[in-house]
């Protein structure tokens, strides 16, 4: 049971990632947020998580770094959110960044080490392998596929951060 002000900051992440994201569309033409976060945070347990799921793709498709998009959560939640929970929220949203390594497979290698990291990507490849939202798969859908499958193993054999 997430705690009412708990709940709240997650709420203000949603609302935030809803308005960053716009009318942004997946490959499938559904809408980003409604679509792909949404459902990344629906799998997701604790709070940090939701928050880290709702906007885990921010800084990959704006030019709003991981601090900046944590310092407006920050003001936003009027001191609910934590100097040291803001740190943990940055770090995570960082590893998530596929800018911030220099081959995916530094990428995967440091969301390891990040406990929710390592949680949201799980979910977030989970939601990404999912054939049943492709209309109309390519063969370069099932290349990418291909590769995630390989990454979630890779994550999913970190026992102490199972969550399937």
């Amino acid at each position: 049971m997430v705690r009412k002000s708990n709940q709240e900051i997650v709420d203000l992440a949603a609302q935030l990632a809803k308005e960053i994201h716009g009318s942004q569309a997946d490959k499938q033409g559904v809408n980003y947020f409604q679509g792909h976060l949404t459902e990344v945070a629906s799998h997701c347990r604790e709070w940090k998580e939701k928050i880290i799921a709702y906007l885990h793709d921010v800084s990959k498709f704006t030019d709003i770094s991981e601090s900046e998009l944590v310092m407006i959560l920050q003001d936003r939640s009027n001191g609910r959110l934590t100097d040291k929970i803001a740190i943990k929220l940055k770090k995570a949203l960082w590893l998530l960044d596929p800018k911030n390594s220099k081959t995916r497979e530094d990428y995967i290698e440091g969301i390891k080490t990040n406990y929710l990291a390592t949680k949201v990507k799980l979910w977030d490849l989970q939601d990404n392998m999912n054939l049943v939202k492709m209309k109309n798969p390519k063969q370069k859908d099932f290349l990418r596929i291909q590769k995630y499958y390989k990454e979630y193993a890779n994550l999913i054999n970190l026992s102490h951060y199972k969550v399937l």
